[in-house]
Order: structure tokens, then C-alpha cells, then sequence
């Protein structure tokens, strides 16, 4: 309704004659600017985030995806400028975290599960991080220019399959 400050992404809506429908998306946009928004919960079924989804959302200090999510992209500036953004849980699922997604943010730590492939530019530019991991046997391949900048991790292990930095 616009002034909503703890927003849910359902797992479903419901339509004509009460149909179910599942949310695998939010789109572009959808909530740029709302300053109000202090926390959001995603279902399961968000498959992706898209690019500007949540940017400028300066009141927004958590993210928490669903433990059984299905979320595989983090769009382009998707958190990017929400400068209160302290912590997100990334779903084992993701694949792909968009360019400048968590610039300007005050994460500290990020957490991956073995299905991410690609970091982009500057994801991360800018942002309180002190740890990032992931399992030995994750599937990162590409690590785009500039991702951790001007952050303060002391030490990163990408294992063994990393193709790719900047």
C-alpha cells in the first residue's frame, strides 16, 4: 500500500476465481525509493530479483529469503544504495549476483552456497564486508572488476573452479 515498513513476498497470490498463482519475480523498480521499507521476507518460489528491484531503499536493513528458495539471480543495482542493508541470507540456489547489486550497503558478511557461478562488478563495491565464504566445492567462475572494493575482508577462499577475475 506504499507505507508498508516490513514487506512480504508471498509464495503465492491469488487470482480470478482464487486461483493460485506462484511469484517468481520481482520485477524492475518495484519498490525503488520506498524509504519506509525496513525489512523484506521472499518466498520460495523468486526465482529473480530484477535489477534496480529494491535501489534507494534507505530505511532497509534486512533481507530474508526463504530456506527452501528457488532465487538464482540478484539483478543489476538491486540493493544497491539501500545504506542500511546489514544482512541477507543467500539461498543455496543463486547463481548470479548482478553489477553494483549491494553497492553502498553495510553488509558485513556473505555467505554462499556452491551453485554461484558469477559475481559482477562492483556487487559488493563499497560495502562493510569482513568475511565472505562458500563450500571448497563451489561453482564460482567469474568474478567481475572492481566486486569487493573498498570493503575490509581480510581473506577470501574462491576454490577451484574461479576462470575469471575483473
Amino acid at each position: 500500500n506504499g507505507t508498508d515498513k516490513h514487506i512480504i513476498i508471498p509464495d503465492y497470490l491469488f487470482g480470478e476465481n482464487d486461483i493460485q498463482i506462484k511469484v517468481v519475480g520481482i520485477t524492475a523498480g518495484a519498490f525503488r525509493n520506498k524509504n519506509q521499507i525496513e525489512s523484506v521476507r521472499i518466498g520460495k518460489y523468486v526465482k529473480n530479483i530484477d535489477q534496480e528491484a529494491f535501489i534507494y531503499t534507505s530505511r532497509l536493513t534486512s533481507v530474508v529469503i526463504a530456506d527452501d528458495s528457488r532465487l538464482e539471480i540478484i539483478g543489476a543495482s538491486a540493493f544497491r544504495y539501500a545504506s542500511l542493508l546489514q544482512s541477507i541470507n543467500f539461498p543455496e540456489s543463486l547463481k548470479t549476483i548482478g553489477a553494483n547489486a549491494f553497492e553502498n550497503t553495510v553488509l558485513t558478511t556473505a555467505d554462499f552456497g556452491s551453485n554461484i557461478d558469477t559475481i559482477a562488478a562492483n556487487a559488493f563495491r563499497q560495502t562493510r564486508l569482513t568475511r565472505v565464504s562458500m563450500p571448497e566445492d563451489a561453482n564460482l567462475r567469474i568474478i567481475g572488476e572492481f566486486a569487493f572494493y573498498n570493503t575490509q575482508i581480510t581473506s577470501i577462499n574462491f576454490g577451484d573452479k574461479l576462470e575469471s577475475i575483473g
